[in-house]
């Protein structure tokens, strides 16, 4: 016969057990990865008749399992609308910046460039006004600086775009090393066991952040073991068991992702459509974009202008040279370097032969210095080098045998400015002046172009009067 204290206890201790994962479900209902638990209980049976003794009736209550609430189906699910808030968190945080840095303002591009063509219509009224012309070149190099200046902010903002995601890329790293040194733990845990709980826990918070910098799947096996892959069911794996990729981001024209796989293969993708890498990867295409334009609009702009300007006469009565110039310089260091150097480069006047250079960092002698591709030696310094048309200067720490290449460039944003320096030198006249007959009855227009007249071909005169040399 049954003890009815012994039921009575068992009861006790059984919702005690339930009371107290209650208590835990509440005290961690804002702890991340926490799953709610739920306690079953079954009831305990009496024992079965003998020979000897009479069958005894039930025994009270028992608790059979501490069960974690999970179902991977939602858990998926969650993940993948983690990783899309991350990716129109990180896409709109780009987009504010860029827009800030085009925020129009009498010191934006719009300002400087009505100044200028207001500069430019006083200077037509007055072609002879030297304060006019100084005018002139004031505003003419207002517009350069602010044109150059938002394309060098433009530069940086990628540089920061970039260097987040190369953050959050190793964030990404160490989380994958974490969720590997949870699954040998996981595959040795009794099963319904807490610390088994606890563990899973920890695997799905690693999980729902990683979802918030990357596309990932995950399957998990029996023992809890997670196998993750960059973006669908087919693409690289990114953790297996304990083996985990590695993982690096670049960007030389889009943002790149590159994975050596957990499976030894090596991986890189563009397309990554959530995370917080896909919106900086959007980010930067937006800011690429907006690049572009302003470099075809200062293209378009110098040409445009230049054409203009080498159509009129200054005040020495010679033909107008060209108002804005548009190269430049690229400093690429070679991948092998060992050092950590930067370079700041500044264009001068425009160089008689625009040909790569590149600088080769000597130890020995603790300086820096500049050949062409033969060979030739250009200039030499320590923390800046004066060469033909680019002012070089470094800073950082440079290892023997590091190298710079320096690549001539055109038609970037960055590099315009005024080409001019005299304010004499400005072509306000035309060299052409017309004017239809009142007796006109037709209704043409006439333009005229400045066409440069050849170079005279006159002949040598040395070897005519002196036929032998002598």
């Amino acid at each position: 016969m049954s003890n009815i204290l012994d039921i009575g206890r068992s009861g006790i201790l059984a919702y005690r057990t339930a009371l107290a994962t209650t208590a835990e479900n509440i005290a961690n209902v804002h702890t991340e990865g926490y799953r709610r638990r739920d306690v079953a209980t079954v009831s305990a049976t009496g024992a079965q008749s003998t020979p000897t003794t009479l069958p005894t009736g039930g025994q009270g209550v028992t608790t059979a399992d501490v069960r974690r609430a999970f179902d991977a189906l939602v858990a998926d699910r969650a993940r993948r609308a983690g990783g899309g808030q991350a990716a129109a968190e990180a896409h709109l945080s780009g987009a504010q910046a860029i827009e800030t840095l085009m925020i129009p303002g009498d010191d934006g591009i719009d300002g400087t460039l009505r100044n200028f063509f207001d500069s430019l219509s006083r200077l037509a009224a007055s072609p002879t006004d030297a304060t006019t012309r100084t005018l002139v070149l004031q505003q003419g190099q207002a517009l350069t600086t602010s044109v150059s200046g938002l394309a060098r902010e433009m530069e940086v903002l990628r540089r920061d775009i970039l260097g987040e995601s190369a953050e959050q890329v190793r964030n990404a790293q160490r989380m994958l090393e974490g969720l590997a040194q949870l699954s040998r733990p996981l595959s040795e845990m009794p099963q319904g066991d807490s610390g088994g709980h606890s563990l899973a826990d920890r695997r799905d918070a690693l999980l729902d952040q990683l979802a918030r910098i990357l596309p990932i799947s995950v399957t998990l096996n029996g023992s809890g073991q997670a196998l993750v892959r960059l973006g669908g069911e087919t693409g690289p794996v990114l953790l297996d068991r304990g083996r985990t990729a590695n993982l690096t981001v670049s960007a030389p024209d889009l943002l790149t992702l590159h994975v050596d796989a957990a499976d030894g293969t090596a991986h890189q993708t563009r397309l990554l459509p959530s995370g917080s890498q896909g919106g900086m990867s959007r980010a930067m295409g937006a800011l690429d974009m907006a690049r572009s334009e302003l470099d075809a609009f200062a293209r378009e702009m110098t040409s445009a202008m230049n054409r203009v300007h080498r159509g009129g006469v200054d005040l020495r009565g010679l033909p107008g040279g060209d108002l804005f110039a548009i190269d430049g310089w690229r400093a690429q260091p070679a991948a092998s370097n060992a050092g950590r150097v930067q370079v700041a480069l500044t264009n001068l006047s425009a160089a008689a032969a625009r040909l790569p250079i590149e600088l080769v960092f000597d130890g020995a002698e603790g300086l820096w210095r500049a050949r062409d591709m033969a060979g030739a030696e250009l200039g030499r310094g320590r923390d800046q080098l004066l060469l033909d048309g680019v002012l070089v200067d470094l800073a950082g720490t440079a290892r023997d045998g590091d190298r710079i290449a320096l690549t001539p460039v055109t038609g970037r944003a960055a590099d315009l400015r005024l080409a001019l320096t005299d304010p004499a030198a400005l072509a306000a006249a035309s060299a052409f002046a017309s004017a239809a007959a009142p007796s006109n009855l037709g209704s043409a227009s006439l333009t005229a172009t400045f066409v440069p007249a050849p170079a005279a071909q006159i002949p040598a005169l040395g070897p005519l009067l002196d036929p032998e040399g002598v």
